[in-house]
């Protein structure tokens, strides 16, 4: 993992998951932790899929849970 000691604790593992998929791990310019997928992914619709952004507090629960789903929908598993 290119920056591990910054992805927050609760992400570690899918982080690592997402890495050995071909992901790309880096934080936005607020700070945001993301995921940006290998070039060429799609979505469920078909369109390029674009990065996974996750909440940089643990207080957004639910962003964080949306984010997971959105991993799972292809196929990242942890």
């Amino acid at each position: 993992m290119s920056e591990m000691s910054y992805v927050p604790d609760r992400l570690k593992e899918a982080v690592k998951a997402a890495e050995a998929e071909g992901w790309t791990y880096d934080r936005t310019r607020k700070d945001h932790p993301r995921l940006r997928p290998p070039a060429g992914t799609l979505d469920g619709t078909g369109a390029l899929q674009g990065p996974v952004i996750f909440g940089s507090t643990p207080s957004d629960h639910r962003g964080t849970k949306n984010s997971f789903a959105i991993l799972k929908r292809h196929g990242i598993r942890w």
